[in-house]
């Protein structure tokens, strides 16, 4: 009972920790947002105005930062389960948290 015990609070005490700070919207690395979005977003959105393969066929990052009731935890979801014509892209979770970092910072 104790090995079990202290087996889920070795797992369940970090898991719950990081998800606290991503809630929080901390922990993310907007430099690295911006080196994962160079990468990943710019065949189908403008990221910083001067990166685009193609002409942008989604919104600006600029746009979605100060898109009007977007939060930290709305891009997050998006992230996760894109909708309409966005590709579903695997990122991990680290990587949805420098995304949203950067994302947010263009809006400040």
């Amino acid at each position: 009972m104790l090995k079990c015990f202290l087996t889920v609070s070795v797992i369940a005490i970090p898991v719950m920790y990081q998800t606290q700070v991503f809630a929080q919207g901390q922990g993310g690395d907007p430099v690295a947002g911006r080196a994962l979005a160079g990468h990943i977003c710019t065949e189908c959105h403008l990221i910083d105005g001067t990166h685009s393969r193609s002409l942008p066929r989604g919104p600006t990052f600029k746009d979605l930062a100060e898109r009007r009731g977007n939060s930290a935890e709305r891009i997050r979801r998006f992230l996760r389960k894109p909708h309409g014509e966005m590709p579903e892209i695997p990122l991990k979770p680290n990587e949805i948290e420098d995304l949203v970092s950067y994302i947010l910072a263009l809006g400040e």
